[in-house]
């Protein structure tokens, strides 16, 4: 199933491409002419690096999110697995603190063990939607590279969590409903805080305003 109108044939490149400009660390990545701004994703992707090794030095499998698209309209969602993301891990913490945060995310959600170049997928995978969701080419016509969000729950006065698709967090608050703020375009997943885990979250495309009901 394409995302953002990409035919499946070419993601694969195009997801190359952004790969090595996001590896090399630079600021923007060319898209149609466009330079799309991507320094916050090379980043997240150093920071993705240091907590590799911590998996690696330790010979274990990476903590996965399965998240899946809310909003394709034509075909059946796609599942993927993205990476854990475990604030301090990059500065080497013990491996019972691993433990605990970890036990602490698999209360939120439900989590899946996978190798690190099975991380490194998932999490180059959504980053290519995310810088594709900032293009010019993808962002509903007069909106702003930060659309307003808006989330509703039903009751009101529930805590929302809010995460980019490709590096998942469990302590990144959005507000308490009902909410709304401006975020950079792309792809996120949006949960209450006291959902019990599922097996898979959703992951909304962020191209314009838009209001999200949980």
């Amino acid at each position: 199933m394409a995302s953002f109108a990409i035919p499946d044939d070419s993601r694969p490149a195009l997801r190359s491409e952004l790969s090595r400009a996001i590896i090399e660390g630079a600021e923007s990545f060319p898209f149609r002419d466009e330079p799309v701004p991507i320094g916050d994703l090379a980043r997240d992707f150093r920071r993705f690096m240091d907590q590799a090794r911590f998996y690696l030095a330790h010979g274990l499998e990476w903590p996965c999110v399965c998240l899946q698209r809310v909003d394709i309209r034509n075909g059946e969602p796609v599942p993927r697995m993205v990476p854990l993301d475990i604030e301090g891990l990059e500065v080497g913490p013990r491996q019972d603190a691993w433990q605990a945060y970890v036990g602490e995310a698999a209360s939120i959600v439900r989590l899946y063990r996978r190798t690190v170049d099975e991380a490194s997928r998932g999490f180059f995978e959504s980053t290519l939607d995310t810088t594709l969701g900032r293009s010019q080419s993808f962002r509903l016509f007069g909106q702003s590279s930060k659309p307003n969000v808006e989330v509703k729950t039903t009751p009101p006065g529930e805590d929302v969590m809010y995460c980019l698709g490709h590096f998942f967090s469990t302590r990144r608050m959005f507000g308490r409903t009902d909410c709304s703020q401006a975020i950079p375009a792309g792809s996120y997943c949006f949960y209450r805080r006291s959902e019990t885990p599922h097996t898979a979250m959703p992951l909304w495309k962020i191209t314009g305003n838009r209001i999200i009901r949980l």
